[in-house]
């Protein structure tokens, strides 16, 4: 019975090295192979047919030609005509004064409403801190009340309109493909 125990030990051992001696990556590698699908139809690359010394390149479908590509704006089909350095100069800062003037408009309608509702709490203040304002002049306040709500109502669409137009005329200096910074 020992000399069994002993064996079966001594061949334990001889396996166990033998594992030992192969890394788990080896091993998972191996296995991976033995489970391995047949070849599909299309490249699939891999850690271990990855390439190290060229590159991947995948091409895909053709561009469109320059006739089915419709120019969204006048804005697009001037850009696409390749103006010269002085031509470009022109349109940028004519792009530049666009954006200036849209953003001193949305500055100026930002202040307005500020003004507006710090008027409304200097109205509010006066009206809430004497008794005797509030008893007489209750319907009044409600009246001049409703005309802040609606001043203030024209003032937030007026500012979401002027924003959303800067926002409309990034998008069209994109489409036309000119630099980003000449709508900052």
């Amino acid at each position: 019975m020992k000399q069994i125990l002993l064996s079966l030990a001594v061949v334990g051992l001889f396996v166990g090295s033998a594992l030992a001696q192969q890394s788990l990556g080896d091993i998972a590698r191996q296995e991976r192979q033995k489970k391995r699908p047949p070849a599909p139809s299309a490249k699939v690359y891999t850690n271990e047919n990855l390439p190290t010394t060229t590159t991947i390149s995948e091409v895909g479908p053709a561009p469109a030609a320059p006739a089915a590509r419709e120019a969204a704006s006048p804005a697009a089909a001037a850009a696409q005509a390749a103006p010269s350095g002085e031509d470009q100069a022109k349109q940028e800062a004519e792009w530049k004064k666009r954006f200036q003037e849209q953003k001193d408009a949305i500055a100026l309608l930002e202040r307005e409403l500020d003004v507006l509702k710090r008027e409304n709490k200097l109205r509010a203040a006066t009206f809430y801190a004497d008794a005797g304002n509030r008893l007489r002049d209750e319907a009044k306040y409600a009246a001049e009340d409703r005309k802040y709500q609606a001043q203030t109502a024209e003032k937030e669409q007026q500012l979401a309109a002027a924003k959303q137009k800067l926002e409309d005329m990034r998008e069209e200096l994109r489409k036309a493909g000119l630099p980003a910074s000449w709508g900052e």
